[in-house]
């Protein structure tokens, strides 16, 4: 008898239940934080609004980097937290770094 894996029980993407204004909460990414995203030889950029949403150059806003991202890039997928990255001070983090290093201390 073929046994069939229960689909519901296998995770196919990590979860880190961490928001972009759940970074803000803490100090680790300031209200008004530029992002920039890179392509190719193209740069994308979009600011974090204090309420977590992300806006971009053209002034749409979105409440996930991912959809930010999609939009920008005008694709159907985009791994948000891994194609921005924020502008602070002479740093630049990928936003997964900074999600890392917060859920890492215990502050998220």
């Amino acid at each position: 008898m073929l046994q069939r894996s229960d689909r519901s029980r296998t995770r196919t993407r990590a979860r880190y239940d961490v928001a972009v204004i759940d970074l803000i909460a803490k100090g680790l990414l300031p209200e008004g934080a530029q992002l920039v995203g890179r392509r190719r030889s193209e740069e994308f950029h979009a600011q974090v609004l204090d309420d977590g949403r992300i806006q971009v150059a053209s002034g749409e806003s979105f409440g996930s980097l991912s959809a930010a991202g999609e939009f920008v890039l005008q694709t159907k997928a985009c791994p948000g937290w891994n194609f921005w990255r924020a502008r602070l001070g002479d740093r630049e983090p990928r936003l997964v770094e900074v999600r890392r290093e917060a859920l890492e201390k215990g502050l998220v």
